[in-house]
Parts: C-alpha cells; structure tokens; sequence
C-alpha cells in the first residue's frame, strides 16, 4: 500500500510538473512579448516565441534558433557589456530599454528585462516591442524643440478651449508662467473679456475652415491690452480628425507704434503742402 501511494503521489506530482510545463510553454509560444532563452557561453538564442522572429525579421522561432542569432549582438557594444556584467554581478538586468539594429540597418526599441538561469547556464529575456511609443515620442520631442526655435510666442488648445501648451515666448508677451494657464481657457485667460464672444467665434472658425490669421488684442494679468499679429491653425490626428488649435503670434505694439507716427507724419505734410498749395487770401 505504501509503495502503491508513494507511486500514486510521484505519477501526480510528474502530471502536475508536465502541466505546468505546457502552460509555461504555451504562455512563452503565445505570448505578444519577446521570450527567449539564450546560451550563456555564446549568447545564441536557443529558444524562443513568434514574436522575437517577428521583430528580427526571421520566418520561424527555428530558423532563428537554426542561424545562431545571438540577442545581444543586435545591441549597441557598450549596452551588451554593461547588461551581462549587470547580470553576472546580480543574476538579473532589469528595467532595460534598448535600441537595437538588425544587419540591414533598421531598428528597433524593446523595453524589458533579463534574467540568469544559473542551473541551466542560460539567460531568459522578456521584452516588448516599445518601438513605435518612442518614435512618437522622439517626435514630439523634435517638434517641442522646433517651438523653441520660433521667436513667436506659440499657445496650443484641445477641442474644448483648454491650454495644452505655451512656450517661453508666449510667457513672455503675456507676462505669466505656463503653470499659471496650462488647462484653462484660453480665450479667457489670454483675451479682453469685451473680445470673449468673438474670439470664441475665432475658435469655432479655426476648428471648421483649418485656419485664421488675423489681428486681435491679449490681455496680460494687470489688466494691459497690446495688439497681437496671430495665426491660428487646426491640429490634427493621424486620422485627419481635429484634436485641437494652435496659434503662433507676436506683440506688434512697436509696429504699431511707428505706423501710428508715420500716420501723424504724414497727416502733417499733407495739411504743410495743402495750406502752400492754398490761394492767398489775405487781400481779398
């Protein structure tokens, strides 16, 4: 009876032991992350899921393990010494983001982690593919940096009428923190209140036709009107759909200024050359 238990017990704990195996592999096979194991000695990969072959641009999981492809290699040098030290010293490396470049060039960005299997004398990585979220942040960092080029105070808006953005330029013309506006109104914060309704119609015109340019007064926190040379444009996404407004303007206070001088300027000689141009009447 004792050995009919003690063999009962092994035959379940092995059936448990291929279960979860199969649950592990059809985890590691079926899963959307990059899973590999790779040799510790030569750093081939030895194993691995669809998705790795994906983004390496292999037909199979075989036909990687079939090339000796090793994770690593698609590494910058001095990234690959740096992780397997790391992994050496404490077994794992994780939190890592890395761009990778295939042998034809291209690349590609993967966020994860990997761990040494010291009784196998291997490494398992799991990653994911995190390339297009840091292309589209690589963007939007470019086109940040493109902003603060502009000399033209820039002030962009969601649908709604919200500040999402306001550069050193614009905080300058209006004289207030980008903290002090970023999500409130902008036709309220940045415009006389007796401009409110048509520069609401601005907006509105803005969102439906694609653009507007134009003059119009802003308004500092004293209180101070000053003349503003802007063009408004629609922001939209990569569906063409409208997500919000953007205006780019400068304060034409000084322009004004000297148009208004020249204006006078030239009212004067007009009235200089009408009176010398005027019959004598003094005698008549």
């Amino acid at each position: 009876r004792n050995q009919a238990g003690v063999a009962l017990h092994r035959r379940n704990a092995e059936l448990e032991f291929r279960a979860s195996r199969e649950r592990y592999r059809s985890l590691f096979d079926n899963s959307r992350n990059l899973n590999f194991i790779s040799d510790l000695k030569a750093g081939r990969i030895i194993e691995c899921n669809d998705a790795v072959a994906d983004i390496l641009h292999f037909n199979s999981p075989a036909a990687v393990v079939a090339a000796n492809v090793c994770f690593g290699d698609y590494y910058p040098p001095a990234q690959k010494e740096e992780v397997l030290a790391k992994l050496r010293a404490d077994g794992i490396a994780d939190d890592l983001e890395v761009w990778c470049t295939r042998p034809d060039g291209s690349r590609f960005c993967v966020h994860g982690s990997s761990t040494l299997l010291r009784e196998r004398n291997c490494i398992e990585g799991t990653f994911i593919d995190v390339t297009g979220r840091k292309q589209i942040e690589d963007r939007v960092r470019f086109q940040a940096s493109l902003l603060k080029q502009i000399h033209k105070g820039v002030v962009a808006a969601d649908l709604q009428g919200k500040i999402t953005y306001f550069n050193h330029f614009a905080q300058e013309m209006f004289g207030v923190s980008a903290n002090d506006v970023m999500g409130k109104d902008m036709v309220q914060m940045l415009t006389p209140a007796s401009a409110h309704g048509v520069m609401r119609g601005v907006f509105n015109k803005v969102v439906e036709d694609g653009e507007w340019s134009g003059e119009v007064f802003g308004v500092r926190p004293e209180g101070t009107l000053f003349p503003l040379d802007i063009h408004f444009s629609v922001t939209r996404d990569d569906e063409g759909k409208p997500t919000g407004v953007v205006g780019a303007g400068r304060d034409i206070t000084e322009r004004k200024r000297v148009q208004e001088k020249l204006a006078m300027r030239q009212r004067a000689l007009e009235s200089i050359f009408r009176l010398a141009t005027e019959p004598d009447r003094t005698f008549e």
